[in-house]
């Protein structure tokens, strides 16, 4: 039988878990988005043709010459109402996601309960089924088949008999099916692929 902390492993609650870390990633962006930015740059450019220069003197600028800036600044948020909401909000969330990964554990837990005890419930009565029942089927089939070689029994009390052995088989057959149904579905449920 399976162990109920395997559930952990199960793809559903992955998933739950993913959430939960996205949750975290973007709690940490948004608060990223509360400090300083520092921004450097250069910047530069070719003007080609007469210019102006500081003396009021005309110069021809050629593809040759370039000129350059340099910019530094420091942004810093000013308003950050709207940001700290996106915050709680974020916190919110991962409240939210613990949430259901704690609903979704539970719920798997449950299942597999119910899984479990429905496919012991069933491995029983096929157990049963195979001590007395079949036993007794076939011995009920070769006793109305020498009975009704014998002369004792008509071809129709030997097909009622027949078809009495027959319908307990098939419930064996069914309850095989409803045990073999169980055990697919605790194996799913117990997945930790």
């Amino acid at each position: 039988m399976p162990d109920m902390l395997s559930l952990d492993q199960t793809p559903a609650l992955r998933l739950q878990e993913a959430n939960i870390t996205k949750s975290e990633q973007q709690l940490k962006l948004e608060k990223s988005k509360l400090s300083p930015n520092f921004n450097m740059g250069y910047n530069s450019a070719t003007i080609m043709g007469w210019q102006t220069t500081t003396q009021n003197n005309e110069r021809y600028f050629g593809s040759d010459h370039r000129f350059g800036s340099f910019n530094i600044g420091l942004s810093v948020p000013l308003f950050a109402s709207a940001q700290k909401a996106k915050i709680s909000a974020s916190n919110i969330a991962i409240s939210q996601n613990k949430l259901e990964k704690q609903a979704v554990s539970q719920q798997l837990q449950a299942s597999l309960k119910e899984a479990i005890s429905l496919y012991l419930q069933n491995k029983k009565v096929v157990e049963e089924y195979q001590r007395s029942v079949l036993p007794n089927t076939k011995i009920l089939i070769e006793s109305a088949t020498k009975k009704m070689n014998a002369g004792e029994i008509g071809y129709l009390e030997w097909v009622m008999i027949i078809n009495q052995a027959i319908q307990g088989q098939n419930e064996y057959l069914g309850y095989v099916q409803q045990l073999n149904d169980a055990a697919i579905e605790v194996e799913k449920l117990s997945l930790n692929n």
